[in-house]
């Protein structure tokens, strides 16, 4: 009852970054209202790209930076030439919880590797969807493996989700925006 919690809601925010919405919920990154920009430099985050991200953005939400942990390492080297974007809180010393342009910065672990797509995502977390039903079902059975002195544990937790586009929106003049906007490779 300690464990099975935490799981539960990891297993549920890595399906909402990226399920593919076979039983699941269909992520973010796999979504077809995603924008994707390539890329500058495959193994770099570079100022670059985060201004097209920004770009491409749609609406002034609340928007968030959700990044694999590798990627920290490159947002932490804008600092130093740009020092308006990355912003840490009183400095170096103070630690997490960033900003850049503005926007949150938090690390996830289910967000892939630094250099594939999902490794930096803007995203407006408001505009996507999830539905339960019931909460978290849990039963036990000393039966099952009576033989060896077992008792076997079942919990189901039912959660469908998806983002509330289904595709990007195109503008009357200029590029596709949408709630969520990755980068991809280098082209």
């Amino acid at each position: 009852t300690r464990n099975v919690p935490d799981e539960l809601r990891f297993q549920s925010e890595a399906a909402i970054y990226g399920g593919d919405g076979v039983g699941k919920p269909l992520g973010i990154i796999v979504a077809p209202g995603l924008v994707t920009f390539a890329r500058t430099d495959a193994s770099k985050v570079q100022y670059p790209d985060i201004a097209a991200m920004y770009a491409r953005r749609l609406g002034n939400g609340p928007f968030v930076w959700l990044i694999n942990r590798g990627v920290m390492p490159q947002l932490m080297q804008l600092a130093g030439t740009y020092q308006y974007v990355w912003l840490p809180p009183g400095g170096a010393v103070s630690g997490p919880n960033a900003q850049l342009l503005g926007f949150p910065v938090v690390e996830v672990e289910y967000a892939p590797a630094m250099g594939t797509l999902g490794d930096i995502v803007l995203a407006d977390l408001s505009k996507y969807q999830t539905i339960t039903k019931g909460g978290v079902e849990s039963a036990s059975s000393i039966h099952v493996k009576f033989i060896n002195d077992e008792t076997a544990f079942r919990f189901v937790y039912r959660i469908a989700g998806a983002p509330m586009l289904s595709s990007a929106v195109t503008p009357y003049k200029g590029s596709s925006m949408g709630h969520f906007v990755a980068l991809t490779a280098a082209s």
